[in-house]
């Protein structure tokens, strides 16, 4: 989904949630799960919320003669054909320490008896305030669910039962977080108001708990059912579904449409037995053998497409010619994270397949059945064992901890492993005058150049003009990320490319994978946020 400029003349479902007390403790768990700072709030917690208005204090042989009309507004509600639009303040959380609270020992057998020798525990505490924003706006989430094609009397129906329902509801997050819930029907979207973001729903993103449909009767059905005793009842989360979200001024590189990871193994099952063998330098040799096994195992395939197949995974037309449409790429994927306390080893491959949005389901179920025919399979070179095998990591690449780091939404970025430029660069040596160029003279006009290079690059991933252009560019032949190399370490002896590790500094945040340079589908330039 993406945001228009023109206004929405379509009828929409507004619920407003403004907090009296300007304080939001929400808490979720993300991808890599920890517990991170629910802002803003799910729409799934939205929708307990009222459901718990709606049950409050009634007992199972009044639910439906008190609460019929409330449940089947948010059965209406839950199966929408697409989750809400959310209006917020956007949260700077990310930028400062999280709040500490203290955790107390209350057990004097675990460390001796003097409870007040014992070291402090500190747990994070996630707030967030107005006071987070510039300009103090007032702490309000609006939920806009689209209802155009909802006929008139239905519409009335159920809001006259949200109404009702919203006017219950004290708190929405923690107990302390007290919230007053309008809900309102609009011929169009409302403006955004200062200092707010709008966070759609997208196909790659966030994840948030929505209501999936059925919630409501399942929940239901699950709470009157008796449970034996010492059972402890099901989570209700178990009826929400995850819904990526992005904010709509968080802009997003091509994402692959399908994504799988495969880790190099010695067959003896150490993955650690020969580190030096993974060094970062030696990415080029380790991506040939990848590469070969990968068409080795093509070969094998009978592929019902096998011009489109041939196409998208090895990069070459049925002719020989190579394609202009986006195709299978070798990632290499370091070992790195935010401190800098990884070994910066290469052990692990992403094999990330693009494809245009016309073939997009069938590229996926191409590249689906490729990775699925890599797991276990032996690198060979002229047919002899070099002692490694492929095995696919099986956990979803989304959750991958290094991985998913590549996905999130950044406003820096450096290249983990440099970007070839294939290009040659015309530098003179000396002035329109005739004078000589010095050598800080030259080497500012060559930085200029790539960084023209990088930001026609950015254009061609589809990131807007406006976007590139306030783009800063850094090249720079030393290292930038923790643990990884000079530019010119990784060159490999069979390419002449000019190798450059790359900064970038964008005005707003950018969802990756971003990859840069002329040779981004052979595996180098892939960004890490910083």
């Amino acid at each position: 989904m993406t945001e228009t400029a023109s206004p929405i003349t379509t009828s929409h479902l507004l619920v407003e949630c403004t907090y009296t007390e300007g304080l939001y403790h929400g808490v979720r768990t993300d991808a890599r799960g920890r517990d991170t700072s629910d802002w803003p709030p799910a729409p799934g917690r939205l929708h307990q919320a009222l459901l718990c208005a709606a049950l409050a204090g009634l007992s199972p042989k009044l639910r439906e003669a008190d609460a019929g009309a409330a449940l089947i507004a948010l059965q209406w509600l839950e199966n929408l054909d697409c989750p809400p639009i959310i209006y917020a303040p956007a949260t700077l959380a990310d930028a400062r320490p999280r709040l500490q609270v203290a955790l107390p020992h209350n057990n004097k057998r675990k460390k001796g008896t003097d409870i007040l020798r014992h070291e402090l525990q500190l747990a994070p505490l996630c707030r967030f305030t107005q006071w987070d924003t510039p300009g103090a706006t007032p702490l309000r989430v609006c939920y806009i669910w689209d209802v155009s094609g909802v006929e008139a009397d239905e519409l009335r129906r159920h809001y006259e039962s949200l109404v009702e329902l919203a006017a219950r509801v004290s708190y929405l997050g923690r107990a302390e977080d007290r919230v007053e819930i309008r809900v309102a029907v609009l011929d169009s979207l409302p403006a955004l108001e200062p200092g707010c973001r709008r966070w759609e729903p997208a196909m790659h993103g966030d994840p948030r708990p929505v209501p999936r449909a059925g919630s409501v009767k399942e929940l239901n059905a699950r709470y009157a059912k008796p449970i034996a005793a010492r059972t402890r009842k099901p989570d209700a989360v178990t009826c929400l579904r995850l819904q990526p979200y992005r904010r709509s001024d968080t802009l997003s590189a091509p994402v692959p449409v399908q994504t799988a990871i495969v880790r190099i193994y010695p067959d003896n099952g150490d993955p650690d037995a020969r580190e030096r063998a993974f060094d970062a330098t030696a990415v080029h040799s380790w991506r040939a053998h990848v590469r070969h096994t990968l068409n080795r195992v093509f070969d094998r395939i009978r592929w019902s497409d096998h011009d489109l197949a041939k196409e998208l995974v090895q990069g070459h037309r049925a002719d020989g010619s190579r394609t202009e449409q986006p195709h299978l790429a070798i990632l290499p994927l370091p070992s790195l994270n935010a401190t800098g306390v990884a070994d910066g080893l290469v052990r692990r491959f992403v094999l990330a397949g693009f494809a245009r949005l016309q073939i997009a389901e069938q590229a996926a179920e191409i590249y689906r059945t490729l990775a699925d025919n890599l797991d276990e399979e032996p690198l060979l070179q002229d047919q002899s064992p070099l002692g490694f095998l492929l095995r696919r990591d099986r956990t979803d690449p989304a959750r991958d901890a290094i991985w998913s780091r590549c996905l999130e939404p950044n406003d820096r970025w450096a290249t983990a492993l440099p970007a070839a430029l294939t290009r040659h660069f015309k530098v003179p040596k000396f002035t329109p005058d005739g004078s000589p160029l010095g050598s800080n003279e030259r080497h500012l006009r060559r930085q200029r150049e790539i960084a023209a290079l990088i930001e026609k690059n950015l254009l061609n991933m589809g990131f807007p003009t406006a976007m590139v252009k306030n783009c800063r560019i850094e090249p720079a032949i030393s290292p930038i990320l923790a643990k990884t190399e000079r530019a010119d370490r990784y060159r490999s002896n069979s390419t002449r490319c000019y190798y450059t590790h790359v900064a970038l500094a964008f005005d707003s945040p950018a969802s990756g994978p971003i990859i840069l340079g002329d040779l981004r589908y052979q595996g180098l330039g892939l960004c890490f946020p910083m």
